[in-house]
């Protein structure tokens, strides 16, 4: 048996995306591989906006991320590498 998937939870609501989810999603991927984020019904039940939503959250996310829908949930999958800043001076 391989070592057990610890997977993160989460869940967006009507306030949608802001600093705050970007930063709290993070500081999950810091630790974990996988997050679960739920949309729940004051967000609105468009899928059309959900993966819009979706794509905001990969690309505003510190880590290489992909994304699966599952109905009104999205599983978030850290791909394992940090992405560069364009903006950082070396």
């Amino acid at each position: 048996m391989g070592k057990p998937t610890v997977e993160g939870r989460f869940q967006i609501g009507k306030n949608g995306i802001n600093p705050g989810v970007i930063n709290s999603l993070n500081l999950q991927l810091k630790t974990r591989n996988r997050i679960r984020i739920s949309f729940l019904k004051s967000s609105g039940r468009d899928k059309e906006m959900i993966k819009q939503m979706a794509d905001e959250i990969a690309e505003k996310v510190n880590y290489k991320c992909y994304y699966r829908m599952i109905g009104f949930t999205i599983v978030l999958k850290r791909s394992g590498l940090k992405k560069e800043h364009k903006n950082r001076k070396t």
